[in-house]
Parts: structure tokens; sequence; C-alpha cells
């Protein structure tokens, strides 16, 4: 007859191991998700306003249009993400029909 070893269950001292792992690792995976959302956000807010210097731009560039239509044509586009406030800068600040250049700063 071969003798089998006895198990002793280690569980039992492990009771609250578990929790305590738990109530370490839970604030950190938590504050990982939430800056992955935060730096998301951020990064759409950087190619909204990207896009919206670009829109406004080609509206800069058609004959008869002003500084006005660029900005409303900017507003618009941040307006899709939400964006209120935003400050829209364009140079030159008087659009003629000689101008060549029109650039616009979100």
């Amino acid at each position: 007859m071969r003798n089998r070893p006895t198990t002793v269950s280690v569980r039992s001292n492990r009771s609250g191991a578990t929790t305590v792992e738990l109530a370490l690792v839970l604030p950190v995976l938590f504050l990982v998700i939430f800056a992955s959302f935060e730096f998301s956000r951020l990064n759409m807010l950087k190619h909204l306003a990207d896009a919206a210097a670009y829109e406004g731009a080609r509206e800069g560039i058609i004959i008869g249009a002003n500084t006005g239509d660029v900005e409303a044509r900017a507003n618009a586009i941040l307006a899709a993400g939400y964006v209120v406030g935003a400050t829209i800068t364009t140079t030159p600040s008087t659009i003629t029909e000689t101008t060549t250049i029109v650039q616009v700063d979100v």
C-alpha cells in the first residue's frame, strides 16, 4: 500500500488576499480606462480643429467670401463636435478678390 500525500487547503489562509489585491489593482485599472477615454477625446478635438481650419480656408478662397463666412463655416464644423467658444483667426483680416492665400487658425 502506497502512502498518499495529504493535501492541506491553502485557501483558508488567503481568505482576504483576493480582496486586498482587488482593492489595489481596481483603481489603477479604472485610471487607465478613463485616461484612454480622455486622450481619445483630446485626439478627436485636435482633428476636429484641423478639419474646421481646413473647411474655413476652403470657404475663404471662394470669390466674394469674407471673414464672416470663414468663421461661420469653421464654427459649423466645430459645432458638430459640441465645441463652442473657439477662437478663429483669419489672415488676412479682409478678404478681397486679389487675395491669394487665406490662413485660418482655430
